[in-house]
């Protein structure tokens, strides 16, 4: 099963629906996906580059989830942790300032989620 998502802007992307979240991906923080119903994954065009935003279009996937769910896994990775990794780290900081306290609740709350869709 395929969703396409129109931007807006006059691109449309297609996401092939998964059970799980496979290796190199992570959560992309676009809304709108499916009524709100799914929560779209992307892999990164250089993983390995930190300060990389450039998404593969190519290789897009979908998840379907309650759309409470969905808005906890958007929270999170708007946040900057859009991955079971990302978050465990996010936990383990030590929270000095209000915006890392904020951040590592958003990590709590997506962390089960992400537990559960990760591969």
């Amino acid at each position: 099963m395929t969703i396409k998502h129109d931007n807006g802007y006059g691109t449309t992307y297609i996401f092939e629906v998964v059970e799980k979240m496979p290796e190199g991906f992570s959560i992309w923080a676009i809304s709108g996906i499916g009524n709100g119903e799914y929560v779209p994954i992307c892999e990164t065009v250089r993983p390995n580059d930190k300060n990389c935003y450039d998404v593969n279009t190519q290789t897009l996937k979908a998840i379907k989830l309650s759309k409470e769910e969905v808005a906890i896994l958007f929270s999170s990775a708007i946040a900057g942790d859009g991955t079971l990794k990302k978050a465990r780290t996010t936990l383990k900081r030590v929270a000095k300032t209000t915006t890392m306290r904020r951040r590592q609740e958003r990590a709590r709350k997506a962390l089960p989620i992400l537990e559960r869709i990760t591969a």
